[in-house]
């Protein structure tokens, strides 16, 4: 059955079920997008099983890399488990609640034989053409803002190789996909696609004219802390906010339940309050929401007030893993991208800049789930870990992607 289930299929499988899933709003049963999801899980699984190859890494990565992935772990098992006990064994294998922290398994299948950045680039390239096209029919026509986003997500990926060698056709094609992700994060109301694509670039000309400028490597070690500070201090300034009911931003004044500010403080508050700050609640655990409680019966959306999806990826790790998981999480990727930044392959350095742009997002959003987005995502960091211990010496550039 999947003796010719490749790399490329598994990834157009992974958004086909991420677009039927979003559409019929997680249906119960053995519905379609179950079985899309475990022909895809399967594959998954015989590929990293099977894979002979491994993961050239050493040091503190390889440290960060086995207590991320063996916290993911447990995370799960502890799921699985509450599952059991509180019979919702079903929602153990929910793709946005339970397997977040499966997803990064993922990057095992960049050992794959097969596995490429040319794949992976043309790929993405296959689904956000389909993107495009569903966004410009989306304008005469009514389609729902689930069945759009997994084939436009792939342009935050593609940004950042418009700086590398690859031919014109395809530049103007990321382009124009770039445009269409930015009308689709305003129509459909996205904040955070808007600010994720502005940001990567900004990344981006940081990345083109930027390291012509800060050549020496004591300046680009400067700019990474600037950019690692950042998430930082950031929480300095949410810590301002988690005693006020209201937030003054210039000569306006907003309600802190239109900020993230009150996901900070009930999951943070929660997790203390039962004891779980260090190791969380496990995937299928729950956070006591007062602000959800005092919506209930006013906003038609609010359904619950015991929480096990928190709108943060930070804080989802939190909620999962406590402050262990959310910790190995930023040191991982932070750590991955202060070598990487270093590294002379300008492929390498590309990847740096998305995972910069990941982990500070995860701060507002970037919920963790087992869709297209996160797996391109970790197949990313599985390449750049393979590329920033074997080639970190290497003086060869990108060739074409």
């Amino acid at each position: 059955m999947l003796k010719h289930f490749g790399f490329k299929h598994f990834l157009i499988l992974v958004a086909i079920h991420n677009a039927y899933y979003s559409f019929y709003k997680n249906p119960s049963g053995l519905s379609f997008d179950k079985i899309l999801l475990l022909i895809a899980i399967i594959y998954f699984i015989i590929t990293s099983v099977s894979n002979k190859s491994k993961f050239s890494v050493s040091g503190i990565g390889k440290l960060l890399l086995i207590l991320f992935l063996g916290v993911c772990s447990l995370s799960f098992v502890r799921g699985v488990i509450t599952g059991l006990e509180q019979d919702r064994f079903q929602n153990a294998f929910n793709p946005i609640i339970s397997l977040c922290v499966v997803v990064p398994f993922t990057l095992f299948m960049s050992t794959s034989r097969e596995f490429s950045l040319k794949i992976l680039f043309q790929t993405m390239m296959i689904l956000m053409k389909i993107g495009i096209v569903l966004v410009l029919t989306s304008l005469a026509f009514k389609i729902d803002a689930g069945i759009i986003k997994p084939f436009i997500d792939p342009v935050f990926f593609l940004i950042i190789f418009l700086n590398l060698n690859i031919g014109r056709k395809q530049k103007s094609w990321i382009i124009v996909g770039i445009l269409c992700y930015l009308y689709y994060g305003i129509a459909f109301d996205s904040r955070t696609i808007v600010l994720r694509v502005f940001l990567q670039i900004a990344l981006l000309l940081m990345f083109k004219y930027g390291e012509q400028i800060f050549k020496y490597l004591f300046l680009r070690k400067i700019v990474f802390a600037v950019i690692v500070l950042m998430p930082f201090l950031g929480l300095t300034y949410y810590y301002s906010f988690f005693n006020e009911t209201n937030v003054s931003i210039g000569s306006n004044s907003i309600s802190n339940e239109d900020t993230r500010t009150f996901l900070y403080v009930e999951v943070v508050g929660d997790l203390t309050k039962t004891e779980n700050i260090f190791l969380g609640k496990g995937t299928l655990g729950t956070y006591f929401s007062t602000w959800f409680y005092q919506q209930m019966g006013v906003d038609d959306v609010v359904d619950t007030f015991n929480r096990s999806l928190v709108e943060v990826g930070v804080l989802s790790y939190l909620l999962r893993g406590g402050l262990l998981l959310a910790s190995l999480f930023i040191l991982l990727m932070l750590f991955l991208s202060s070598k990487a930044l270093l590294v002379n392959d300008i492929k390498v350095r590309a990847i740096a800049y998305i995972l910069l742009n990941h982990v500070l997002i995860s701060f507002i959003e970037n919920i963790p789930r087992f869709f297209i987005y996160d797996v391109i995502l970790w197949l990313f960091v599985g390449y750049l870990i393979n590329r920033v211990y074997k080639s970190k010496d290497s003086n060869n550039l990108a060739p074409n992607v």
